[in-house]
Parts: C-alpha cells; structure tokens; sequence
C-alpha cells in the first residue's frame, strides 16, 4: 500500500521553493474494490500545505488494488517530504 500511494505523492511546488518540509501520517479507508472512501491526517507535517498534499496524494492512488476477501480496509502511512 505505502509503494501505491508513494508513487502519487506530489511535492507542492510553493512548499518546495519556500524550503518546507515535514514528515506527517495519514489514515485512509478503501473499500472492497480499492476505492478511497476517507482519508485524513493523524499527524500533521507541521505545514498546511503539505497536510492538504497528505490527503489529495490518498485520493490520487485511488482505486488501490482490492484487498483480499473484498472486504473495506483502513490503513495508517507516514510520509516524509524532504528536499536533497
């Protein structure tokens, strides 16, 4: 789940030439066939504009790939945003 939602991860471009950065986790509910149904933040990145990309980015990746038995599931993901 953290390789999928890590490939729709987008670094906000104010954030990037404003020098932000955090690390933050988000919580999100997919259903029986993968779809996002929630998704927020549980620990917050200490910059709004990468917790509002925290949320979007769970949005994106939908639909992930089902989960087994069809079944809803929830998942909890850190997610650091750094600049090299």
């Amino acid at each position: 789940m953290a390789a999928h939602l890590a490939r729709h991860k987008q670094y906000p471009a104010a954030a990037r030439s404003a020098g932000t950065q955090g690390s933050g986790t988000i919580s999100f509910t997919i259903d029986g066939s993968g779809r996002v149904t929630s998704a927020s933040v549980v620990r917050g990145t200490g910059a709004a504009i990468l917790d509002q990309e925290l949320a979007a980015m769970a949005r994106r990746a939908s639909p992930f790939p089902p989960p087994p038995g069809g079944r809803s599931m929830n998942f909890t993901v850190p997610i650091g945003f750094h600049l090299n």
